[in-house]
């Protein structure tokens, strides 16, 4: 049987190689508009975590995808002092339309400002570095920036290169066994 197929696809070669042309033609114009399609998200639609994002923005303006989370130390700080950092990550978060700061705490020689922007992950992602060289240039460099969109910015460069990397891999070595 596996030597009538063999002889099968050495006589209809020429037939076999256009079709997989055509299947490699298909398989790029398909993919050409995907990049449109996928969703940046941290939720997922009709869950119990997306019910309760759409609480937690309905009710008490939080807005899960769109909060950075700014990290700041201090030693020996005095409540002054922690209010001036508060006014400086502040002025900072500025650059990012529609922010403000939802919550400050003061723990144990760390500061943690959430900073509520209206804006979905994929566009509050985009202010991430301006506002980190926002809070340097306000004066607290030591900074340390995190939340869903900073995440979103960090994470989305590694996994783009891994993705071309891997999709190349896989067009040559496809190319290596239809050859």
């Amino acid at each position: 049987m596996l030597q009538k197929w063999t002889l099968f696809v050495i006589r209809k070669r020429l037939v076999i190689l256009l079709l997989w042309i055509f299947i490699l033609a298909i398989g790029a114009l398909s993919s050409a508009g995907l990049d449109s399609r996928l969703s940046a998200s941290v939720s997922i639609p009709n869950s119990a975590s997306s019910r309760a994002n759409q609480i937690l923005s309905r009710d008490f303006d939080e807005n899960i995808e769109g909060t950075f989370t700014v990290v700041d130390y201090f030693h020996q700080a005095s409540a002054m002092q922690i209010s001036t950092l508060e006014t400086k990550i502040k002025a900072a978060s500025q650059i990012i339309p529609g922010s403000y700061i939802a919550e400050s705490k003061a723990i144990g020689g760390t500061l943690f400002s959430n900073i509520n922007t209206p804006l979905s992950l994929s566009r509050a992602s985009k202010y991430t570095e301006p506002f980190r060289a926002a809070l340097k240039k306000s004066g607290v460099p030591g900074a340390l920036v995190t939340g869903p969109p900073a995440v979103e910015s960090d994470v989305t460069p590694v996994l783009n290169n891994d993705l071309h990397r891997g999709e190349l891999m896989g067009v040559v070595i496809s190319l290596a066994i239809l050859i």
